[in-house]
């Protein structure tokens, strides 16, 4: 069998030492020939399941990186993720896997199931559309960051408009130096008795409670305020809000905001719509001539 050497770390050294394990191909194969059950199976399982195939030592198994995590185990979950990646292998969901050339998609064949679509089958159209999602996420989370801050100014703006909070001839930006923590105002009524005040930040680095504690500041008592980032909150940021209790303040980081973007249609579009048709029983039913 073929194997390859990882580094571990020996914790009561404090040293380095050499671990022999399986070679990533043998990895791979051994996950295409897996007889995953219909659920699927997490990466620690199949790991651990592995481990007794190839017959690791003690040593091999608990061997672990110096960041604390196990090296046979990454080593499984590294070759899984590539299999997943080229499509060979299906994540249903976080950390559980199985082999999509294993799966039956056909309609169950008994007349008891006769009128049920294969559950594998929602699985899979589910399973790619999730991740098919994630990537959208990640690449318009991107071109914001890609983009000024003062068009993220403005974007925010038009999701607040998409959800509802007033309409674009309501909204403002008012951004710049001196802004007093107020990027942007939404009036939710014409006599402006009732508006929304936004901060956005274009950042990497998640928000400070002190920028919190600021915007919170530039508002009155009663005030709404609305606080988005592409990044996003410390805990002590979120706990500030917490003390806010004369104010209604939001929170609404990267992964909400594209998230958002995405179910209202800001800086997206559909670019082809599918039709899932499935057989309809009740008809048949009322034309089988009995």
């Amino acid at each position: 069998m073929e194997t390859t050497t990882r580094k571990a770390f020996n914790p009561d050294t404090e040293e380095e030492k050499d671990v022999e394990i399986p070679a990533a191909s043998v990895v791979r194969q051994a996950l295409l020939d897996f007889d995953y059950p219909a659920t699927g199976i997490g990466f620690k399982d199949i790991a651990d399941q592995f481990a007794e195939k190839f017959r690791l030592t003690d040593e091999q198994r608990n061997a672990m990186h110096k960041d604390g995590y196990f090296v046979w185990r990454q080593h499984v979950n590294v070759v899984a993720n590539l299999l997943v990646k080229s499509g060979r292998l299906l994540k249903i969901e976080r950390g559980v896997i199985t082999n999509i050339d294993k799966l039956d998609l056909e309609p169950p064949a008994s007349d008891s199931d006769s009128d049920k679509d294969s559950p594998l089958l929602q699985v899979v159209i589910e399973s790619n559309y999730r991740e098919f999602r994630k990537q959208l996420e990640a690449k318009l989370l991107q071109q914001i960051k890609d983009n000024s801050p003062e068009f993220f100014e403005q974007l925010v703006l038009d999701v607040l408009v998409a959800l509802g909070y007033g309409s674009w001839t309501d909204a403002e930006t008012v951004g710049g130096s001196g802004d007093g923590g107020i990027d942007g105002i939404i009036k939710q009524d014409k006599l402006g008795l009732d508006n929304v005040y936004v901060q956005a930040k274009r950042w990497d680095s998640n928000i400070t409670p002190n920028l919190v504690r600021e915007f919170a500041g530039a508002l009155s008592v009663g005030q709404k305020g609305v606080f988005i980032t592409t990044a996003g909150f410390s805990k002590q940021a979120k706990q500030e809000v917490e003390k806010t209790s004369d104010k209604k303040i939001v929170l609404i980081d990267g992964n909400q905001l594209v998230r958002l973007m995405i179910d209202h249609n800001v800086g997206v579009y559909t670019h082809e719509t599918y039709d899932i048709k499935q057989v309809d029983f009740d008809y048949f039913a009322a034309n089988d001539g009995e």
